[in-house]
C-alpha cells in the first residue's frame, strides 16, 4: 500500500473532527469530507514527488560527473514527437491534480474577493507572478494554483467583453 493510501485509510479511521482541525492548520478547501481527504492526498502525492526529485539531485550529486555526455547508456533528451503512453498518463494525472487544486481554491474564495474588472484582474495577477520569483519549490506550488485560478478568470471576464 502506497503512503498516500495509508494516508487516507488513517484519515477515515480519525473521524470528521480531525479533518476538521487538519483543514483549518492546512487552509485546505474542500466542502465534503472526501474532498477535503483528497486534497490532503494530493499534497502527499506533491511531497513524495518532491522528495524523489531531492533523492534523485542528491544521488546525481554524490556521483562523478560523467566526462563524455555521449556515454553509453545516456539518453540523448527528446527532441519533439508525441509524448510515450507513460509520459501522457504523467501528465494526465498531474493535470487532474492541478484542476482539482484549482477547484478547491476558488471554491474557498471568500465572496467578492476576486477583482470584478479585466484590468483589476491583470494587475492582480501581474502582481502575483511578480510574487513567484522569491518563493521556494513549497510556496511556488500553492501560488501556481492561485495564479492559474485568476488566469482563468481573467479568462473569464475577457470573454464576456467579446
Amino acid at each position: 500500500m502506497r503512503l498516500c493510501e495509508v494516508a487516507v485509510v488513517g484519515l477515515g479511521l480519525m473521524g470528521s473532527a480531525a479533518l476538521d482541525v487538519l483543514k483549518e492548520e492546512h487552509a485546505l478547501g474542500g466542502r465534503t469530507y472526501a474532498e477535503i481527504v483528497r486534497g490532503l492526498v494530493d499534497r502527499l502525492d506533491l511531497v513524495e514527488n518532491r522528495l524523489r526529485v531531492a533523492q534523485a539531485e542528491l544521488a546525481r550529486s554524490r556521483s562523478p560527473a560523467p566526462a563524455n555526455s555521449s556515454q553509453a547508456g545516456a539518453r540523448p533528451p527528446r527532441e519533439s514527437g508525441p509524448p510515450t503512453a507513460e509520459e501522457a498518463r504523467r501528465f494526465e494525472l498531474v493535470a487532474k491534480r492541478f484542476v482539482r487544486a484549482m477547484q478547491r481554491r476558488h471554491a474557498a474564495l471568500p465572496e467578492g474577493e476576486l477583482p470584478a474588472t479585466v484590468d483589476d484582474l491583470f494587475g492582480t495577477l501581474a502582481a502575483k507572478v511578480d510574487e513567484l520569483g522569491g518563493m521556494d519549490e513549497g510556496e511556488l506550488a500553492d501560488a501556481s494554483v492561485e495564479v492559474a485560478v485568476l488566469a482563468l478568470c481573467l479568462h473569464n471576464e475577457a470573454l464576456k467583453g467579446t
